[in-house]
């Protein structure tokens, strides 16, 4: 599990993909839609349990939290002034065939909380993010990597606000289909649902500094980067409400997983919901390495799919992803429910139903 846990006890646990877009991309506004897993195999069990906390859960953070001296905290009036989304970037590093950039988006929400997204996009030769646009054109931007998003609350020490997190994850990233990113479920790892009655604080967020006003981003090592207004919604939605949907969702691959070993009918287990092809493309994102290339394919050559137990897959997206290394390529497919997976070297291509390990 990838997620680093900071400040606060947490059992652990999720879009696409992704990758990236450039850093011009940044100042478009993002309405991405992350995937959605059909939820209508969650259990009855799972159903009232969450019932039973609703309203914890419309909270974007804990009821109660225990600041590192005992108190507890609670929202300071300062806070109202920085309300709002911000975002900003610096160049890490120029050289000859590599250029990096670190991106920062921060929201800070009236409650007294924030979330903040990083990342870094690299123009690399050869090396690309994918994504499909409205026009079902497949598209390259720049590689996106270094992932992190964190909520936290708003605290005052010092006579100075600072921001102090509560939970952090290494996430996904995904690719709406305008090439900006947000962060989605990483489908390897497993998430549990997060505690939405207490949290504790141990920890001040640094590198987030407010003056005057203003804010800014300390890199630590690559200087300071003035935050600025924005539109960018990346980091609107807080990462407890996140992993309360991700925690269902690894639940039900959980149990999709384990039918393999019991002999029962996959095919109804776990359903997939995608409104176009990229957010298929962008799904796939944890079977993508750098040296991959994405060709999206037509449906239309897969009409007479069949899996390994003789049924037809009735085929809506088809994507191929080749590894240019060891010059293997693997074909997925969707039918609107179910994604298959197989080998494009086998004839007649051996399709079996795809699920993620958790």
């Amino acid at each position: 599990m990838k997620k680093v846990l900071i400040g606060f006890f947490l059992v652990t646990f999720v879009v696409i993909l992704s990758a990236c877009s450039s850093p011009k991309t940044l100042q478009k506004k993002d309405n991405s839609t992350s995937t959605e897993i059909s939820k209508e195999n969650v259990s009855k069990d799972s159903q009232s349990s969450e019932s039973q906390k609703k309203d914890n859960y419309d909270e974007n953070i804990p009821k109660e939290i225990t600041l590192s001296d005992g108190k507890i905290w609670k929202k300071d009036a300062e806070v109202s002034k920085y309300v709002g989304t911000y975002s900003g970037e610096t160049v890490l590093s120029d050289q000859p065939g590599i250029k990096n950039s670190l991106n920062v988006n921060l929201t800070i929400k009236d409650d007294g909380s924030y979330n903040l997204f990083t990342y870094t996009d690299a123009e690399v030769n050869d090396s690309f993010s994918y994504y499909i646009n409205s026009e079902d054109k497949l598209q390259k931007t720049a590689l996106l990597s270094d992932p992190r998003y964190t909520t936290g609350v708003l605290t005052k020490q010092y006579g100075n606000i600072s921001a102090t997190s509560l939970i952090t994850t290494v996430p996904y990233l995904f690719l709406d289909q305008s090439g900006n990113p947000s962060v989605q479920e990483n489908y390897v790892s497993g998430y549990d649902m997060p505690n939405f009655d207490a949290a504790r604080i141990d920890k001040t967020e640094e590198e987030i500094i407010f003056s005057n006003g203003n804010i800014i981003y300390n890199t630590k090592t690559n200087g300071k980067i003035a935050l600025n207004k924005s539109t960018v919604t990346s980091s609107d939605e807080s990462l407890f409400q996140k992993e309360k949907n991700w925690s269902i969702e690894t639940e039900q691959r959980r149990k999709a997983q384990g039918s393999k070993f019991v002999g029962v009918d996959q095919d109804k287990s776990l359903t997939y919901k995608f409104s176009n092809q990229n957010d298929f493309l962008q799904f796939l994102q944890p079977k993508f390495d750098y040296s991959n290339t994405i060709d999206i394919l037509n449906p239309q050559d897969y009409s007479e799919a069949y899996t390994k137990d003789n049924k037809k897959i009735k085929t809506k997206y088809a994507i191929k992803v080749t590894d240019t290394i060891n010059s293997i390529s693997h074909i997925y497919l969707y039918d609107g429910n179910n994604v298959f997976q197989g080998s494009a070297s086998d004839n007649p291509v051996q399709w079996e139903l795809f699920i993620y390990n958790v």
